[in-house]
Parts: structure tokens; C-alpha cells; sequence
């Protein structure tokens, strides 16, 4: 069995930072979003407190940033049903 310091007492389950380290370090490794796989590594860097504000914030601001990328391409394109579609997201992004 695992030392208390390893485990919390409910469950035989690690401390929440090893879960937010372990999430953290999952993003950085597998997340689709290049932005958020280089700032999840950054990430890595930090204490508990930095993978929770990541876990919270971070990641989505980050992914938001690379999605007002990606719809401000489409909407370039032809078309005005792409282009209306495109501009109400932005919208709802930009909150």
C-alpha cells in the first residue's frame, strides 16, 4: 500500500495535483491543438497552482486564440452562407 503522501485517504486515489500534472501532461502529449500542446508543456513547468489555472483557463484561451485563426480563414472564403455562419461564431468566441 502507498504512503499517505502518495495517496489520499479516499479510495487509495493519488492527491489532485498528480491528477492535474497527469492531465496537464496528457494535453501537451495527445491534444489536437498544436497551441495547446505547446502551452500544456510550458505548463509543466508550474507548480499545482499553474496546472489547475491551466485545467480552468488556460487550455481555452489558448485553443480559442487558434479557433478565431481558423474561422477567420473560412470566413475569407467564398461564400455568404460560410461567411454569416463564420462571423457568429466569432461572436460567440469573442464573448
Amino acid at each position: 500500500m502507498r504512503s499517505s503522501s502518495t495517496t489520499c485517504a479516499t479510495a487509495g486515489r493519488p492527491p489532485k495535483s498528480h491528477d492535474n500534472r497527469s492531465y496537464v501532461e496528457r494535453l501537451a502529449e495527445k491534444s489536437k491543438n498544436k497551441e495547446v500542446r505547446n502551452a500544456a508543456g510550458i505548463a509543466l513547468d508550474g507548480d499545482n497552482a499553474t496546472f489547475t489555472e491551466f485545467i480552468g483557463n488556460g487550455q481555452y484561451q489558448v485553443a480559442s486564440e487558434g479557433m478565431r485563426v481558423a474561422i477567420t480563414r473560412a470566413v475569407s472564403a467564398p461564400g455568404p452562407i460560410l461567411t454569416d455562419a463564420g462571423r457568429k461564431s466569432l461572436t460567440r468566441l469573442m464573448g
